[in-house]
């Protein structure tokens, strides 16, 4: 994939990495995301340090945090930190605690 085509169409996560290893690697994880129908994982910081992913922010349900945490499954992926937070569900309120 072309550099300038990954940073066109993948807005949403931070390059932290300067190792270019790193780098496409952090590609592969945005991209495998952005591939999945869940607007939460719009939100969330992708950070990538020698092999290891990094998953940061919220998402509306343990079914989304599964999923975003199937990036293990991406080439290249040596461990996962997972840094997700679901919010708690009050079982008095008929609407759910969480805005996109």
């Amino acid at each position: 994939m072309d550099l300038e085509l990954a940073e066109r169409s993948v807005v949403w996560f931070e390059r932290k990495s300067t190792d270019r290893l790193d780098f496409e690697l952090q590609t592969r994880v945005t991209d495998y995301l952005s591939h999945r129908d869940e607007l939460a994982f719009r939100s969330l910081q992708i950070e990538v340090d020698h092999g290891t992913v990094t998953l940061t922010g919220r998402v509306r349900t343990y079914y989304e945090k599964q999923v975003a945490m199937s990036c293990v499954n991406v080439v290249g992926v040596l461990s996962l930190i997972d840094n997700l937070t679901v919010p708690e569900w009050d079982s008095q309120r008929s609407e759910f605690p969480f805005t996109l």
